[in-house]
């Protein structure tokens, strides 16, 4: 579910910190406007135009905007204590994957490296497994899609929720109507 997210206009809404580190200044159209990228700037593009500037070794991913280790050890912490789902940024998947990704091309052979790709890896999962765990609870407490819910939600996790409170909606209904109207006899 998360890859066919992937190529949607939501996704392409997501802004990454990038550092400019082409050597001339260039002009990128972004949204109708004109902008002006100059070596050493810190700025937060649509990830479209990362992807093509990064291709061309005009900007790289800046590290010290995404997650550090300490604060994915802080929102774990946080979910794993609560009954409740925290507010995490409709894009903290996609930005801890972006994270991961640039360790692994900063630290092919680099065992210390190695351990903490793993770790945040683990961290990242061991979120999504504790969040997974709430929305089932809150789907099969009421499988009608919650507004205020959803804002707590990654846009992956949205998008499960939606899709769930329907395959258990209509379950619930179905069975709802087989209980109360069904005729066994005349199977």
């Amino acid at each position: 579910m998360a890859y066919e997210l992937l190529g949607t206009i939501a996704v392409a809404e997501l802004e990454v910190p990038v550092e400019i580190i082409g050597e001339r200044t260039r002009k990128v159209s972004l949204g109708g406007l004109q902008v002006e990228l100059k070596k050493g700037a810190k700025l937060e593009l649509p990830l479209k135009a990362v992807l093509s500037l990064i291709r061309r070794g005009e900007a790289s991913i800046d590290p010290s905007r995404l997650y550090s280790i300490g604060e994915l050890n802080k929102i774990r912490w946080k979910e794993e204590q609560s009954y409740q789902l925290q507010k995490l940024e409709p894009f903290f998947y996609l930005k801890a994957r972006l994270l991961i990704e640039l360790l692994e091309q900063e630290a092919m052979n680099e065992p210390r490296a190695q351990a903490k790709i793993r770790h945040i890896k683990v961290c990242v999962l061991d979120i999504a497994r504790s969040r997974l765990n709430k929305i089932l609870k809150a789907v099969l407490a009421n499988p009608e899609p919650s507004r205020e819910l959803m804002s707590l939600m990654t846009l992956e996790e949205r998008a499960l929720y939606v899709k769930l409170c329907s395959i258990v909606g209509a379950w619930r209904d179905s069975m709802q109507r087989f209980i109360e109207e069904g005729d066994v006899l005349e199977l």
